[in-house]
């Protein structure tokens, strides 16, 4: 999904949006659909990097038009939140679905998902929309993009680093498999209700009192978990972890995008989230299993977090 920045950075300018939303979203349809089909691995593997083009094509797309929205903030806090919708309803659903019909279901979900919103594709604009004349603000420095860039990289890397590992912690510290699941599918819960009060919240002006608070109970949850951290400490860490990166997230975003004229830079920030997430284990991951102890790894994370 990442990689379809790399020919966004061409046709954001030129071409438009509603056709390239149209064009997505058919071949996102038709690829779910070959993927439910297909029985060769490398013809699947092929369906799956289509669809995956796709799918980020149209991602890029939906940030970049929420940047241009009045309320920026209140527009990705429902990004995240129906993310954190959908991915609970895939946990409660597609076990059962899996059992019975196999792997093919969720292409087919997919599929039905993506003609479902098909009509919706009359809501984008021709091209990126800035806000009104009298609230645009001149073109941002290329050093404060870059800076921008960079910021969502680290926390989407540090985010992954986190949380990927955050049942290791618990099984290292001593708990059973059955106490790290209820408290993750607390945390869960957490972070749709993190997601919805950053909705409820969501400010029309640069506010920065989110964000700094956000990152401050990130530096605190991550540090509850240095040691090893018994079941209330832990429970607190995941749910207080999970609560705020879906809370501050949506304001990071908005605070990017307020330095956005184009729609270029959350083109960008398409590539550094998936590149942060993939980014994060791979650098932790290596660390954690060579450390003697997995509190080495955490601490070091968590100075990560509070230098970030």
């Amino acid at each position: 999904m990442s990689l379809a920045t790399l020919p966004a950075w061409w046709w954001m300018s030129r071409l438009d949006w509603r056709r390239v939303a149209l064009t997505a979203g058919v071949v996102f349809l038709a690829a779910n659909l070959a993927s439910a089909v297909v029985t060769q691995y490398e013809t699947l593997l092929a369906a799956r990097f289509i669809a995956s083009l796709a799918g980020g094509t149209l991602m890029i797309l939906c940030i970049s038009c929420a940047a241009g929205t009045p309320n920026p903030s209140r527009v990705y806090a429902f990004w995240v939140l129906g993310q954190l919708l959908l991915g609970m309803l895939g946990l409660l659903a597609l076990p059962d679905l899996f059992a019975t019909f196999g792997l093919k279901v969720v292409y087919l979900i997919l599929a039905a998902i993506m003609l479902c919103c098909l009509p919706l594709v009359s809501a984008f604009p021709p091209r990126f929309q800035p806000l009104s004349v009298s609230r645009q603000q001149p073109s941002t420095a290329l050093w404060r993009q870059a800076l921008a860039v960079l910021a969502v990289l680290t926390f989407y890397i540090s985010l992954s680093a986190v949380w990927t590992f955050i049942g290791t912690i618990g099984s290292a510290a001593g708990l059973s498999p059955t106490q790290v699941g209820l408290v993750l599918a607390a945390a869960t819960v957490c972070g749709i209700i993190g997601a919805g009060g950053a909705a409820l919240r969501g400010t029309r002006r640069a506010d920065r009192l989110p964000v700094w608070l956000g990152y401050g109970l990130l530096i605190v949850s991550v540090g509850l978990l240095i040691g090893q951290p018994l079941l209330v400490r832990y429970a607190i860490a995941a749910l207080l972890f999970k609560f705020t990166w879906t809370f501050v997230l949506p304001f990071i975003l908005a605070r990017v995008a307020g330095l956005d004229n184009s729609g270029r830079l959350m083109n960008s920030i398409n590539l550094v989230i998936g590149g942060g997430m993939a980014a994060g284990p791979a650098l932790a991951g290596p660390y954690c299993n060579t450390s003697p102890a997995p509190t080495r790894c955490w601490r070091r994370q968590a100075s990560a977090r509070c230098c970030h």
